[in-house]
């Protein structure tokens, strides 16, 4: 899959980065909102590291990040359209 993955989208991410983006494939699934702080655990790496693969993936475009209204200690974070769709034909593609 990992291959199949690189193929579909390049070798841009790294597994701390596609951790991140299945778990919040995950949470899109289950309707839940993801914090940052769960996405430097989903990584399971440091958080520095997880912290940058964050920014690159904001960058990129797949995800996005906004304030909780809810308590503005934290951020939420959620793929954007075109993430979703990246990571679902991933997923679909026979090995």
């Amino acid at each position: 899959m990992r291959r199949q993955r690189d193929l579909t989208i390049g070798r841009i991410f790294g597994e701390p980065a596609w951790d991140m983006l299945l778990e919040l494939f995950i949470a899109c699934a289950e309707g839940r909102p993801t914090p940052v702080k769960n996405l430097c655990l989903a990584a399971g790496t440091s958080t520095s590291t997880a912290m940058r693969r964050l920014d690159y993936l904001l960058a990129s475009g797949l995800i996005r990040k906004e304030d909780d209204e809810r308590d503005a200690r934290r951020s939420l974070v959620e793929l954007t359209d075109h993430g979703r769709d990246i990571i679902a034909m991933v997923l679909q593609a026979e090995p």
